[in-house]
């Protein structure tokens, strides 16, 4: 499997034990790893995840993939769902990304995720920050909703 032609591409990753991530990745080589992870290993990183090689069963591009959702599969996935488990820090890393579809994709999530979250306050101080900086129309549209579904 050669990594770095998945670079800057919507991808889908199978991860050996089974869980499937979707998203826009960029390649890291086995010395930027080493050298900032300690870690001589290839990897494909959606925004805050790292993907090592040898932890991949497959990946296949989503490049070409038309859909309702674009070139995703469904409107959030498993990546959206790890950043809330994971908290605020990178929940905001993922709004203040580079990739209007991930926010996008990650702010949809929020808004259809029913369970009461503790750190709900920051998270709207978060994306109220979005709302004053993200300029993509689609962004602030599902921002704004989200923050009136939250009072």
């Amino acid at each position: 499997m050669t990594l770095n032609e998945f670079d800057d591409k919507c991808v889908r990753i199978t991860c050996k034990n089974g869980e499937v991530f979707e998203g826009i990745c960029i390649y890291c080589n086995e010395e930027f790893n080493e050298v900032e992870y300690g870690r001589r290993e290839e990897s494909l990183d959606i925004v805050n995840v790292k993907f090592y090689k040898n932890c991949i069963k497959k990946v296949e591009s989503l490049e070409d993939h038309k859909g309702p959702y674009g070139r995703f599969s469904e409107e959030y996935g498993k990546f959206e769902e790890e950043t809330v488990k994971d908290g605020t820090d990178s929940i905001e890393e993922v709004l203040f990304s580079e990739e209007d579809e991930h926010i996008y994709r990650l702010l949809a999530y929020l808004y259809k995720y029913e369970k009461e979250l503790s750190y709900q306050d920051d998270i709207s101080k978060i994306i109220k920050e979005v709302l004053k900086y993200n300029n993509n129309y689609k962004v602030k549209e599902e921002a704004q909703k989200l923050i009136e579904k939250w009072g």
